[in-house]
């Protein structure tokens, strides 16, 4: 992926990419994209802060991915100096093409033996006491990733219930060290349903809206491991 001098992320490289692909697709007779680089009353332009816009913009001209129409940029109105148009170049599809990969690139996972659950093989997220419901429960979980599991379920299964006086998905993830950012990262769930994500992608991370300052304050707090 391209940098822009540390004044915009792949992130938001890959969304300003994916806007400018969209209003392509959608105008194929045009054969050039019309964007409207005016912000609204937020600062925004097409759901991103404008100074991040117009920087992945500039990036994308200077690497040559796309290339401004100067007849049809000419006949712009004076007054209306925020309408640009521009083609797409070969670069653009091998930007595009890139920001798909770099979406789909492992970013958090969970590993867990010997009774240690960490993250991304560097943080110990918690350390399981033997034999208690905790270990059980968890080992179940993990060894299901990515499918609905119904408390009922995993009660019947490891043959145990929880040390309080109700059985409550949300306590259980409070008790082993899954909470905040954390807990979003890596589950969906309600007081008897969850399901697992082992791993997240950088797409992932969108989808699931966590907020990355406050993951990396939890993670900074998490035990290293030795």
């Amino acid at each position: 992926m391209p940098k822009a001098n540390g004044k915009i992320k792949n992130e938001d490289l890959c969304f300003v990419l994916e806007k400018i692909k969209t209003a392509y697709d959608n105008s194929p007779a045009f054969e050039m994209v019309e964007m409207d680089l005016t912000p609204d009353s937020n600062g925004m332009v097409e759901g991103i802060l404008s100074d991040k816009f117009n920087n992945a913009i500039k990036l994308l001209r200077e690497s040559g991915a796309i290339k401004d129409d100067l007849e049809y940029n000419s006949k712009v109105d004076i007054y209306d100096k925020t309408l640009f148009y521009f083609r797409l170049t070969p670069k653009f599809s091998e930007l595009y093409n890139k920001c798909n990969e770099y979406k789909k690139e492992k970013v958090y996972w969970i590993g867990y033996r010997g009774r240690c659950v960490f993250l991304n093989g560097k943080y110990i997220i918690n350390e399981m006491q033997f034999d208690r419901y905790t270990e059980h429960w968890f080992e179940y979980i993990f060894k299901n990733p990515e499918k609905n599991i119904t408390l009922q379920e995993i009660v019947k299964k490891t043959k145990k219930k929880s040390e309080t006086k109700k059985d409550n998905l949300h306590k259980f993830l409070n008790q082993i060290n899954f909470k905040g950012q954390l807990r979003k990262l890596f589950f969906d769930c309600s007081k008897s349903r969850l399901k697992f994500y082992k791993t997240i992608t950088e797409g992932g991370l969108e989808e699931r809206l966590i907020d990355i300052k406050e993951l990396e304050k939890e993670i900074k707090k998490l035990k290293k491991l030795s």
